[in-house]
């Protein structure tokens, strides 16, 4: 029998035989690549990324088979076909030498590859095939094995892979979601809420905007811990939507929360899960589910994220005549908005609060680099881009104002809704006004300059790709579009600092491939955008940020200083400030300047960084609940980060919240193996005050004794 008809025999028995075989290998592909002897769980080393990549698609391939072909097309298609057919063959005969007791891991012949699959305990293949009537077991099998994207570090092979691996890793994805999903109600239905609730909270790692995860979330919390507990989560996802996302909850979260809200208190379940009798919480996934996130809900998202990376430029000209239109509008393709008069309000009380709002909404729209604000002021020779129509609504003691964003080009409504308003509440209301109208307005902008190659549709696309930053997802496409802008224009303002924004988080997340090339750089981007810019609230901010991750703890703290002078209103530099005093060994008085700025950073507390500086602050001048309820804001706002959920442990933990504390432990382990308490103790350098180090030694060897808990 020739080999072709051997190998035609082994392909066969994937459709035909079904005698039991024994798994000789483990392949883990949901997350970072292993190939491990499944016996001994040895580490086989692939050391070569296009061997790994080979066997990723071969494990999905149909049969596990391709041929030779396709496989030097995908892996090598920029070489001539006979280099590319000889690459492939070094890279075939380097995986033909893998066995584990005499059987190998590759059968191939002259025309076909094919990985044994018969002798492989593949991840994603184990999650893809699930029956459908898997039990409980098997579902915490598999989806305890999704340890994060398919293929995760093979992008960047070769383009025509790449497109490949994109649509793989979304049907993967899509399957997790469905088998987590599936998994928590079945748990649930169990009266397993603890497992449930751990459970639904990996799924929401897989993807954090999906409001029906939330919803199965808040309703979990109810049963474990009680009505308060369940509505203080919702609160933290109201606030995440509307700060972080600028959109609100979709009514059947609404719906499940009025429930909640009608239910009499009930005590926390107990340890073996079962509620309280007599209380009667809407179980996730029932009736009252609904689908997943809309379109629109994904879109607003989108331009809602985008809102918060926009960076406020003191010293650029934004306000100008009706019927005017400045040089340096053309440059940046900024949009005009005008705020019309806020409406109603006929009694004094109202008037009053009336002129509140407005000031405090021009102010904030003032400070935005990407809109031009005009007056409206009678006629006017240009229309301006959109305009902001609102009127105060009383409803008794309650009052709102109802607000409607228009595109005047067409007279489309972009967004409309209310916003709760009262004595005291201006500078919540111009925060949430500005989050709500300039995520429409950045999304809209986007949409209509996605094909233009000027430099304003370079800008709005660079704030596009920041996105998928924002989500804990490095996107390089920003920095690229930003490079190209200043290989345009040296000067654009935008640019310089919006590099810099990129590189200072990069490097801050650690994430920087080249950290010292990144830091370099951003402080050559400071003195080439100060001189532009005098004055400016923000490049001041971003010295202290540069001088904070270089561990220059005295000077960041001047920088932050000089920034809030310069806008007192700039909250992120005053928390920024609190943060530097606890490097300087001033824990107490840090955590009492983060507590007077955490209640002013309406949209950026709920950004997963922000908060994550106010819980350590409040870890290390020993208030642990508080610094609990901190880091669980930052989990929400990026579960994605492992040394934010490492500390979320350490603050459990400390808190005396042990099997949360557990859970947050096992998650930063999945997602950062290399984060361990020695990762951890590097905080702060060598240059950290000793009572900054010996709050930190504490935080260590609390995350070590939690990392043993079983």
């Amino acid at each position: 029998m020739n080999d072709q008809s051997l190998l035609d025999q082994e392909i066969g028995k994937g459709e035909t035989d079904a005698r039991p075989h024994a798994r000789l290998f483990s392949l883990v592909l949901l997350g970072q690549f292993a190939l491990l002897d499944r016996h001994s769980g040895a580490r086989i080393p692939v050391t070569s990324r296009k061997a790994r990549a080979l066997l990723a698609y071969l494990a999905m391939a149909p049969r596990c088979a391709a041929d030779r072909a396709t496989l030097a097309a995908l892996l090598w298609g920029d070489s001539g076909d006979d280099q590319a057919r000889q690459s492939l063959r070094q890279s075939l005969s380097s995986l033909r030498r893998i066995q584990v007791n005499g059987d190998g891991l590759l059968q191939s012949d002259d025309e076909t590859v094919r990985l044994a699959c018969e002798l492989v305990d593949a991840d994603c293949l184990n999650l893809l095939q699930l029956p459908e009537d898997a039990d409980i077991p098997d579902l915490m099998r598999v989806c305890a094995a999704y340890q994060g994207a398919f293929g995760a570090g093979l992008e960047g092979v070769e383009p025509t892979f790449d497109d490949w691996l994109r649509g793989e890793r979304q049907r993967v994805m899509d399957r997790a979601i469905v088998l987590h999903d599936r998994l928590v109600k079945a748990l649930e239905r169990d009266g397993q809420h603890q497992e449930a609730l751990v459970v639904a909270n990996a799924l929401l790692a897989i993807n954090p905007i999906r409001e029906e995860t939330h919803r199965l979330i808040i309703a979990l919390e109810a049963v474990m811990s009680g009505r308060a507990a369940a509505m203080q989560r919702f609160e933290t996802f109201r606030l995440l939507l509307r700060d972080e996302l600028a959109v609100r909850p979709e009514p059947a979260t609404l719906k499940l929360i009025d429930q909640l809200r009608d239910l009499p208190e009930a005590e926390p379940t107990d340890e073996v899960g079962g509620a309280v009798a007599g209380s009667e919480v809407p179980r996730p996934g029932g009736p009252n589910a609904a689908p997943r996130v809309s379109r629109r809900g994904v879109l607003l998202a989108v331009g809602g994220l985008l809102t918060l990376l926009i960076a406020a430029v003191v010293g650029v000209s934004l306000w100008v005549s009706p019927g005017d239109r400045s040089i340096d509008d053309k440059r940046y393709g900024r949009a005009s908005v005008s705020l019309a008069p806020i409406s109603g309000g006929n009694d004094p009380r109202g008037q009053d609060l009336i002129r509140a709002l407005a000031s405090e909404a021009s102010l904030a729209f003032s400070r935005n680099n990407r809109v031009t604000l005009i007056e409206l002021a009678g006629a006017s020779s240009r229309r301006p881009d959109y305009r902001i129509n609102s009127q105060l609504v009383s409803a008794g003691q309650a009052m709102r104002v109802d607000v409607n964003l228009t595109a005047t080009g067409n007279n489309e409504t972009l967004w409309s809704g209310s916003i709760p308003v009262h004595d005291g509440s201006d500078t919540g209301f111009a925060r949430e006004l500005y989050g709500y109208v300039t995520s429409e307005i950045v999304l809209h902008q986007a949409r209509l300059l996605a094909q233009a190659s000027s430099v304003p549709a370079k800008l709005w696309r660079a704030r596009a790709a920041q996105l998928q930053t924002r989500l804990g997802v490095e996107d390089a496409t920003a920095i690229a579009l930003y490079k190209e802008v200043l290989a345009e224009d040296p000067t654009n303002v935008i640019a310089l600092l919006g590099l810099s924004d990129c590189l200072i988080l990069r490097v801050a997340r650690n994430q920087s491939p080249q950290r010292a090339e990144d830091v370099a750089a951003v402080g050559n981007l400071l003195i080439r955008v100060k001189p532009l810019v005098p004055n400016s609230s923000d490049i001041a901010f971003k010295e202290g940020m540069l001088n904070k991750l270089q561990g220059n703890f005295q000077q960041a703290l001047s920088n932050f200083e000089q920034s809030v002078r310069l806008d007192p209103a700039h909250w992120n530099a005053a928390a920024q400030y609190a943060h530097v005093m606890i490097f300087l060994g001033r824990l107490q008085e840090g955590y009492r300047l983060m507590e007077a700025a955490t209640p002013n950073l309406l949209p950026d507390l709920g950004a997963a960084e922000t908060a994550y500086i106010a819980g350590e602050t409040a870890l290390v001048a020993g208030h642990y609940p508080e610094a609990a309820q901190y880091l669980g804001t930052a989990v929400t706002g990026n579960p994605t980060v492992g040394r934010i959920q490492a500390l979320y442990a350490v603050a459990l933990f400390q808190a005396n919240r042990l099997d949360e504390a557990r859970a947050a432990a096992e998650k930063a382990r999945q997602l950062s193996p290399n984060y361990t308490p020695e990762a951890m103790g590097q905080r702060g350098g060598r240059t950290a005050d000793a009572r900054y180090v010996e709050a930190r030694n504490q935080m260590v060897e609390a995350f070590r004794a939690v990392r043993a808990l079983k």
